[in-house]
């Protein structure tokens, strides 16, 4: 079974999400984990960060990525696109990306979601 399931009673159950971590993008199922793996093999970052776009983002998936030190941010943000586009499938390519020092995370220090930024 590829979800999480909580049984109710002996008869009904509630499905509590995916097993698996992949989502739906255009239909296709997409795993981000794989996606922020090949985003992390591009010499010039760091780390990233890869998740679905809030509902009223898009459908598709979004990123994060903290560049390598000394890395040129103006040639990563022109070449990572081309990067992943030779090498992940178009529902796989994140539509969005944000550039930062370090992943965002939450008062608490967990990592959280993101907006999409126009810079």
């Amino acid at each position: 079974m590829q979800d999480r399931v909580e049984w109710l009673t002996a008869t009904s159950f509630r499905i509590g999400g995916r097993l698996d971590t992949a989502v739906q993008v255009g239909g296709i199922n997409v795993f981000p984990e794989r996606v922020r793996q090949v985003i992390l093999a591009h010499p010039d970052v760091r780390e990233a960060a890869v998740r679905p776009m809030a509902a009223h983002e898009g459908q598709r998936l979004k990123a994060f990525i903290v560049p390598a030190p000394g890395a040129e941010l103006s040639a990563l943000r022109e070449d990572i696109a081309r990067w992943l586009g030779s090498r992940l499938s178009a529902p796989e390519q994140p539509k969005a990306f944000n550039f930062g020092t370090s992943l965002p995370v939450n008062e608490t220090g967990k990592a959280c979601d993101w907006p999409i930024s126009d810079a």
